[in-house]
């Protein structure tokens, strides 16, 4: 009997679960305001929608948008999802909404994926919170494969707004020409940003607010009118692997960050290539501590910034850089402030292994405070000494 039963499954069992796969997926036409209970793949475009296009209804689901366009009046959300678990947002077009293309509020372990998103937001003030997608309070939810590109008259609005979502990954996103972050992450410990490129933005990414242990790995940060990547008032980051050029302020810049590993970044024609900043307050009313201390900067490089290759700096006595391993990094052909620049509030930082050529300024600069761990080199730079504070 136990036999018998073995054979027919491995016969019976993978017609049935196609069967059972098609018939859970539901192919309709739908229309705006509409409230999807069931797996559905659309049949149609949905046009100027006055409120919000579509609503999930329950866990468990896809939304399948089968290549259609979702398009509204500048008004409210184009995909709404609050508290529905374990859904699926894939494969089609959403644009002109007010608030976001997607809004998920509550709702964890959603996937939204192969979508792209356009002409979000115009109009939104200060005080506004406007994003091609946002997410609220989900936890482990994914972001993926994703065009998102709001170029719109507003004050701000980011690509993907992430708050509060612990475990959420962004990956592999072209993100360009929004008015506000193309990333932002807030208060969303564990999280992951891989493979991102950011072009074109305000900003390119931020991380902060206690968004501990956040991964930002392979991400592609180009032409943002501020920072590349930003990166701050939170612990135990590893930033490893990222390019950002030609943005208008910092390429990496890391505010108040402790205990965290930057490595294999490279970072050209910047401002300034790579800095790590003690000043901003740690976000203070977030959580956030003052200070950066405990980061290792290893294995980076900077080169043709227009101001310093790696800046690392402390604001007064309350806000402080201390105690960083700064090692193995290239910073070369850099501006007037050179290749790389300890100053201020900065002590106990340890420099071992860098090189630092044909900068205008100084090779490196280390202010009183610094330990030499040796090994750094200098050449070419258009003044003299090439090295203060350290041999080189």
């Amino acid at each position: 009997m136990k036999g018998w039963f073995y054979i027919v499954a491995a016969i019976v069992t993978p017609a049935v679960l196609a069967l059972g796969a098609q018939a859970s997926i539901m192919r309709t036409s739908v229309s705006c305001g509409q409230t999807l209970t069931k797996s559905t793949t659309l049949t149609n475009d949905l046009t100027n929608c006055p409120g919000t296009g579509l609503i999930v209804g329950a866990d468990n689901i896809t939304v399948d948008l089968n290549g259609h366009t979702i398009d509204g009046t500048n008004n409210k959300s184009g995909i709404e999802n609050e508290r529905h678990a374990n859904v699926k947002i894939v494969n089609g077009t959403i644009t002109d909404f007010r608030a976001a293309g997607i809004n998920l509020f509550g709702a964890r372990g959603n996937v939204l994926r192969k979508l792209t998103v356009r002409r979000i937001g115009a109009g939104c003030r200060k005080g506004d919170i406007c994003a091609g997608i946002q997410l609220f309070k989900c936890r482990r939810t994914t972001i993926a494969d994703s065009v998102i590109s709001n170029h719109v008259p507003a004050f701000q609005v980011s690509g993907i707004d992430v708050y509060n979502s612990p475990g959420a990954r962004v990956e592999r996103n072209r993100i360009s020409r929004n008015p506000g972050q193309g990333i932002a992450v807030f208060a969303s410990p564990r999280s992951a940003v891989v493979g991102n490129r950011l072009d074109d933005n305000r900003g390119g990414m931020d991380a902060n607010n206690g968004s501990d242990f956040i991964r930002v790995t392979g991400n592609h940060a180009r032409g943002n009118r501020d920072a590349g990547i930003a990166v701050g008032a939170l612990r135990g980051a590893r930033v490893l692997g990222n390019a950002v050029t030609g943005n208008g302020d910092d390429g990496l810049f890391l505010f108040d960050l402790r205990d965290s590993v930057v490595r294999g970044n490279q970072a050209t024609g910047n401002f300034t290539g790579i800095h790590l900043y003690g000043g901003q307050g740690g976000v203070a009313q977030y959580g956030g501590k003052h200070g950066a201390s405990g980061n290792r900067l290893i294995g980076n490089s900077a080169t043709r910034n227009s101001h310093v290759g790696i800046w690392v700096k402390g604001d007064d006595h309350r806000d402080r850089v201390d105690d960083n391993l700064i090692s193995r990094n290239v910073a070369s052909r850099n501006g007037h402030a050179g290749g790389i620049a300890i100053q201020a509030s900065a002590t106990g930082n340890r420099l071992h292994g860098n090189t630092a050529n044909a900068n205008a300024g100084h090779g490196i600069t280390a202010v009183h405070g610094t330990i030499d761990a040796g090994g750094n080199h200098a050449r070419g730079n258009r003044r003299n000494p090439q090295c203060v504070g350290v041999r080189c």
